[in-house]
């Protein structure tokens, strides 16, 4: 039997994004489903404008995605490179 290891590569923004407890927990919430600012910031226990903050440092890094709806509702998800991450962790 022979074992692989897997290797993870990380850049500069991904690195700075995944320094943040805030960002984690962010990301870990997007791992049960797509959510809105809201939803995030409720569950959270943060205002809007820092999960927003906090966003665009996670979509800037591409772990994160914004996903505008038919509707009025802006949604967050993980990304492939975000979901990669936590196989990894």
């Amino acid at each position: 039997m022979v074992l692989v290891e897997e290797q993870l590569t990380i850049d500069r923004e991904t690195f700075k994004a995944l320094s943040s407890d805030t960002r984690l927990d962010i990301l870990k919430a997007l791992c049960e489903r797509k959510k809105t600012i809201t939803e995030l910031a409720e569950s959270l226990n943060l205002s809007k404008s820092t999960v927003h903050e906090h966003l665009t440092m996670l979509i800037k890094s591409g772990l994160v995605k914004r996903i505008d709806s038919k509707n009025k509702w802006v949604y967050y998800s993980l990304t492939w490179k975000g979901w990669d991450f936590f196989k990894i962790t």
